[in-house]
């Protein structure tokens, strides 16, 4: 003798079956919609300190290694990258991305340069393998701390500003005016 049982039973025992771990959910799916992305990067002078702060879309990483190093290596090639600044730090977050589903990068330019005491530049040296990784210029070694935030999810590294620093007004000259006979 053949059982027939309702659908809508067995709708709700797959769904407590899922809830429970016991369904299969394929992993790559699963790790996709997992996986935090990059939409912003800033930074700021704050008394003492210059704050800089990744913003992501959905959870903050929750692997994240920041570091002083002596030179960047940009993930995948092995390539030296530049940076302005007399000491690197690396930032890196592992089991995060830093573009969409087409490639496109979602968190700005590759290379930022800030008018601030202690952060001088910040360079992207990999989004390769759902690891990305960035190289701080810093005006001097000095010490930091690394702390997360939520709504939105943000890693934030506080770089301290320990020394004497003074406004200047600067000015830059366009010379190009000069090529064409028109006065700068």
């Amino acid at each position: 003798m053949i059982t027939m049982l309702p659908i809508r039973p067995f709708i709700a025992t797959a769904a407590a079956a899922s809830a429970m771990g016991l369904l299969a959910v394929p992993a790559q799916a699963t790790q996709q919609a997992a996986i935090p992305t990059l939409v912003g990067i800033r930074a700021a002078h704050h008394y003492g300190l210059d704050r800089l702060v990744f913003e992501f879309r959905g959870r903050a990483p929750a692997q994240r290694d920041v570091r002083y190093v002596t030179k960047l290596i940009a993930d995948g090639s092995g390539h030296t990258v530049n940076a302005v600044g007399s000491a690197l730090l690396q930032v890196r977050f592992g089991q995060a991305d830093g573009h969409d589903d087409n490639g496109k990068v979602t968190y700005g330019p590759a290379r930022r340069t800030y008018a601030l005491p202690g952060v001088i530049q910040v360079v992207t040296t990999g989004d390769f393998e759902a690891t990305l990784t960035f190289g701080v210029g810093l005006a001097k070694r000095v010490p930091f701390r690394v702390y997360t935030l939520t709504q939105p999810s943000r890693v934030v590294v506080d770089i301290a500003t320990p020394y004497r620093t003074v406004l200047v007004r600067d000015y830059f000259l366009n010379t190009a005016n000069y090529n064409i006979g028109r006065r700068p």
